[in-house]
């Protein structure tokens, strides 16, 4: 234990000097005694549950703990918040009676969906969040897992959850819209294609984009670039 933790006190790995100390033998790592604690409450309490290890308070260690000893861990829990995290993209599927989301993006096993949110079936492509115990809350419908449009944008809000631009940078790029239209007359506007571009997040213009759409009363595609 000392050696996976670099934890070298002579309390924990020199029994003549600890046999002269107040408890008389050597003592097991704390640090040790704490992550074995943590790690056995894993499974009833944060598995498959838990996005990171936020911090640990009140940590206090009573008692010794020796050589030999057996070492039990109960957990209480004492209050509970909605996280004001970002949430996970996942696919809502069925298993007999119950509604499941499994995670698109991320690692993780299917979790129960709690009754609670947004109104979902399976096969939707959603945004969900941890609700309580091994639940979730669907936060956000994002489409249905055949369309591609609606699989990449599942893609980039679990990715990128934070997209857009400023009031500020918005109203400038009005400004500027509003000044140049005149050059614009007799331009085709492509904004509202989909477009797949392989330009650094940087790029000022896209020189190595495509877009794809059904061609009118062809059923053929026509690719822009």
């Amino acid at each position: 234990m000392s050696l996976s933790t670099m934890n070298t006190q002579a309390l924990h790995l020199d029994a003549a000097y600890a046999a002269a100390q107040p408890f008389g033998q050597r003592l097991m790592n704390s640090m040790w005694t704490l992550a074995t604690m943590v790690g056995m409450s894993v499974a009833q309490v944060t598995q498959g549950t838990l996005v990171a290890q936020l911090a640990l308070t009140e940590v206090s260690f009573p008692h010794p703990l020796f050589a030999g000893d057996t070492l039990y861990a109960e957990t209480e829990v004492l209050e509970k918040r909605d996280s004001k995290s970002r949430p996970t993209a996942g696919l809502v599927t069925r298993n007999g009676k119950h509604l499941e989301v499994e995670p698109l993006f991320q690692p993780g096993t299917a979790l129960l969906v709690a009754r609670d949110g947004i109104k979902h079936s399976p096969g939707d492509l959603v945004l969900y969040m941890s609700a309580h115990g091994r639940r979730v809350k669907i936060v956000k419908v994002i489409g249905r897992k055949g369309q591609v449009r609606d699989v990449l944008e599942a893609l980039l809000l679990d990715s990128v959850p934070h997209r857009g631009f400023t009031p500020r940078v918005l109203a400038e790029a009005a400004a500027v819209a509003q000044r140049d239209s005149a050059q614009d007359e007799g331009r085709v506007d492509l904004r509202r294609l989909f477009t797949f571009t392989i330009d650094p997040e940087t790029a000022r213009d896209f020189d190595d984009a495509l877009s794809f759409v059904p061609a009118a009363g062809s059923g053929a595609i026509s690719r822009t670039k």
